[in-house]
């Protein structure tokens, strides 16, 4: 590819994103500065029932539906097989032994990757799996079904979902909600 094609194209994806994050930026600036605003009054001014955090600030609550940190965890956990097959039996067992609320099977998805010295090309099924189980139980619960010596396994905190949703997560993945 001619280095001016390249160019053209750094500049264009550097664009694309400072434009998605800008919005993003200011939002976080505006919270932090009402936050600070109201963190300046004086204590009487202040509604002393409430923390210091957004939630203290008029507009700037998190949403009704969220879920608090402390009282639910959601767990969205990536894993792959070789084959639709595979990606059918290992979702059904999670689910069927409750160590997963939800699995959705991706349609084929390419990897390329580096295994035992060689350089693999494959076509692998990406399972996204919804828990509230600590992620080195899942782990264990996944290694004794998945068809790969290593198996994948990725596992993202959930920063926000739905009560309602994280509620029934916590109940299908037969885990009990934390104590706040």
């Amino acid at each position: 590819m001619p280095s001016g094609v390249f160019d053209r194209s750094r500049r264009r994806l550097c664009r694309f994103l400072l434009d998605a994050t800008i919005p993003l930026r200011l939002a976080r600036l505006r919270a932090r500065l009402a936050v600070a605003e109201v963190e300046e009054r004086d204590p009487e001014e202040r509604d002393e029932g409430r923390p210091r955090s957004c939630s203290a600030v008029p507009g700037l609550r998190p949403p009704a539906d969220s879920v608090p940190s402390m009282s639910m965890s959601v767990t969205l956990c990536l894993t792959t097989v070789g084959s639709e097959e595979d990606a059918a039996r290992v979702a059904r067992h999670l689910v069927e032994t409750k160590a997963a609320a939800c699995v959705s099977i991706v349609a084929p998805v390419r990897s390329v990757y580096s295994w035992q010295g060689e350089l693999q090309d494959e076509r692998e099924w990406l399972l996204l799996i919804k828990t509230a189980r600590p992620a080195a139980e899942l782990r264990d619960l996944l290694r004794a079904v998945h068809p790969y010596e290593v198996p994948e396994l990725l596992a993202f905190p959930a920063s926000f979902a739905d009560e309602a949703y994280a509620r029934w997560v916590v109940e299908g993945s037969g885990a009990r909600p934390e104590s706040a």
